[in-house]
């Protein structure tokens, strides 16, 4: 028998994928255990005030917030079971969204709260490291202040009310901190909180929801989250020798020493490292969703879809000397965690320019990236969702057009197949124009090799989806202007690529035997907004396909369980700042026109205040005038003179191209 020395070995010396992997096929086995268990299995969370009240009082801030956020979901009609880890297993947390008697969700205080408590936890923390711990006592009472009353105060008040309410409390922490000698307490709270999320434990989450088809059957839809957790031998490297690094020595003291604190912790690969600390090495905010269906009877078990993503693998260090080198390091932890059977084709959701350095950070993102993927030897493509993606040359579909031509290329020599491959290869204009290849009906030459080669059912699929997404790349894929782009062509390749890619990674199909295997990471900069729309998107998609009926139907259906909505500011998730549920507003600026209406349960008011702003006491600001105050990295909001640099990047893009 194995000593504990000896496990904890194996369990060090396993690569990322490897681990990932296991969470993922322990994930799997305990979702279906659960579906088909007629007993009792896991732990429900309950909770009530006084439990609340009573861990803010005992100092216990990861039990306040995590019980805060068990009320949140008991609140909306969610079930939480929780389910241990073992044998080195990442523990799931199960929300069970089925027979939820609520049309809506119902928001309440508690995400303001969470926001509330989170702050207090790092003000501590900053005291300690400013040497002036004798401020902490007075910040605990104004914690079981808030916690005794906030709640209470702003009850029936709408979400706007109570997130000037919260905003106005954490503003006096900040006063406080400041006439006490704490210099630019908003930016080293705005940091110190995100550093807070290691001190909790984090969980793969499974959300359950129940839909109904169109012939009025029901099912069981699997929304689940395997968090990457860890990094590779290369950064934790720069970790130890962070001292001669000029990413960790151009920090503030203050930061350094944060790092320092919980350096252990971001090494040994049991935390989800926070989509806002984009300074330090490695991944943030990773995860690979998992979309499965079940009948109500849960005897067959099918997953639809699966894709990874995360916040940017760009790095904003402080020393731009060092930004390139971190951003590879990190592009090689995602080579990594994909497998080295697979090529790494990173999926931006940014706006910007592939060949021209500009200032602007939503091209930076997305220049490093590409930069990384040249580097590292992966593929690139970036779909922007904001409504800058009207500019063709802000877009760069490369590596789908990779992944088409890849399809075709090594699908059978067969004189059949080659009209077929002319259908699945994206040309320019002119090309199209005298393109004699495409003279026959696609249908007609998909059902000719259906029946001469026995095309199983997955693998007509796939060339059907492939030849949609030629057309969607060649529709995009412009002279310079996007016309009338109402429905988001990006979101549509986005999506669709991502679809395909997984149905050619998973396929069985000897005519697809020699197609090289790529995995696909979706980003934008935080991994939650832009990027939670994608992979809702993919989701939706997925179960429209498999069950035949309007997507449409979908959204309304599994968006009332809240999945991306949770991913985004929860405690157990671990990913993103705590207590700020939901995407920004600005994220509709991706929703397809004629899915707007339907799509707007993914926006929350708590996803604004992931940045602690310096707002006057209860004024109400919009969304777009707080985060250009916060000036978050990348700013998609500045003033009118801005508007028009995507315009001169798209020109001074089109020339150098």
């Amino acid at each position: 028998m194995k000593s504990s020395i000896e496990q904890n070995m194996e369990i060090l010396n396993v690569s990322l994928k490897e681990k990932a992997d296991q969470d993922k096929n322990f994930l799997i086995d305990q979702i279906t255990r659960f579906l088909k268990s007629e007993t009792d299995f896991g732990t429900p969370l309950e909770t009530d005030r006084d439990k609340i009240n009573k861990a803010v009082e005992n100092n216990n801030f990861t039990e306040a917030l995590q019980n805060l956020e068990i009320l949140r979901e008991q609140k909306t009609g969610i079930k939480l079971i929780k389910i241990d880890g073992t044998n080195s297993n990442t523990p799931i947390l199960i929300r069970d969204g089925r027979n939820n008697p609520h049309q809506n969700r119902i928001l309440d205080t508690e995400g303001f709260e969470m926001q509330y408590l989170n702050v207090i936890r790092a003000a501590i923390e900053v005291v300690e490291i400013e040497n002036k711990a004798e401020l902490k006592d007075q910040l605990m009472k104004e914690a079981v202040k808030f916690i005794n009353s906030f709640h209470k105060n702003n009850q029936g008040k709408s979400q706007e009310e109570i997130s000037v309410n919260v905003k106005n409390k954490i503003s006096n922490i900040m006063d406080f901190l400041e006439k006490n000698g704490i210099d630019e307490p908003y930016q080293k709270i705005n940091i110190a909180k995100d550093f807070q999320n290691f001190n909790d434990e984090h969980f793969n989450i499974a959300t359950l929801s129940e839909i109904i088809d169109h012939k009025g059957k029901k099912h069981t839809i699997v929304e689940a989250e395997v968090a990457l957790k860890g990094i590779t031998e290369e950064q934790k490297t720069e970790y130890t020798n962070r001292d001669h690094q000029k990413w960790f020595t151009k920090m503030p003291l203050w930061e350094q020493e944060l790092v320092n604190r919980y350096v252990d912790k971001i090494t040994e690969g049991n935390y989800v490292i926070s989509t806002q600390l984009r300074q330090i090495v490695g991944m943030k905010n990773a995860f690979e969703k998992i979309t499965a269906i079940s009948d109500t009877d849960n005897k067959d078990f099918e997953i639809l879809h699966s894709s990874k993503h995360a916040g940017t693998l760009a790095s904003i260090s402080r020393d731009n000397g060092s930004r390139q080198r971190i951003t590879d390091l990190n592009a090689k932890q995602a080579q990594e965690w994909m497998g080295k059977d697979y090529v790494l084709h990173t999926n931006t959701l940014n706006s910007g320019s592939i060949k021209v350095n500009i200032p602007e950070q939503d091209a930076k993102i997305v220049l490093l990236t590409n930069r990384a993927m040249s580097n590292v030897g992966g593929i690139h493509t970036n779909t922007a969702f904001n409504k800058f993606r009207i500019f063709a040359p802000l877009n760069n579909l490369q590596g789908t057009k990779d992944l088409l031509n890849n399809l075709a290329d090594n699908l059978p020599k067969e004189k059949e197949f080659e009209e077929i491959k002319a259908h699945l290869k994206p040309v320019g204009l002119f090309a199209r124009l005298f393109n004699n290849k495409r003279k026959n009906d696609f249908g007609k030459l998909l059902n000719q090799v259906k029946e001469t080669h026995n095309l199983s059912p997955n693998a007509i699929e796939i060339l059907e989806i492939a030849s949609d997404l030629r057309k969607n790349v060649e529709k995009a894929d412009v002279f310079f202007l996007r016309r009338n782009d109402k429905n988001n062509i990006s979101a549509d390749i986005s999506k669709k690529m991502n679809y395909l890619n997984n149905k050619i990674l998973n396929s069985k199909d000897q005519i697809l035997g020699l197609v090289p295997k790529s995995e696909v990471l979706t980003m934008c900069a935080s991994g939650k907004d832009r990027t939670g729309l994608a992979e809702h998107d993919q989701t939706s998609w997925a179960i429209a396909n498999k069950l035949k009926i309007d997507i449409k139907n979908i959204d309304q259906q599994i968006l009332k369980s809240g999945h991306t909505a949770g991913q985004a500011g929860g405690v157990y998730s671990g990913g993103a700042t705590i207590g700020c549920y939901g995407t920004l507003k600005v994220t509709s600026e991706g929703f397809p026109m004629d899915r707007r209406k339907i799509l707007q349960p993914i926006m929350e008011v708590t996803a604004a205040n992931n940045k602690i702003k310096a707002l006057k006491t209860n004024k109400v600001i919009n969304e777009t005038q707080e985060q250009l105050i916060a000036q978050e990295m990348p700013n998609m909001y500045k003033n009118e003179a801005y508007l028009m640099i995507p315009i001169k990047i798209a020109a001074i893009a089109y020339i150098v191209n």
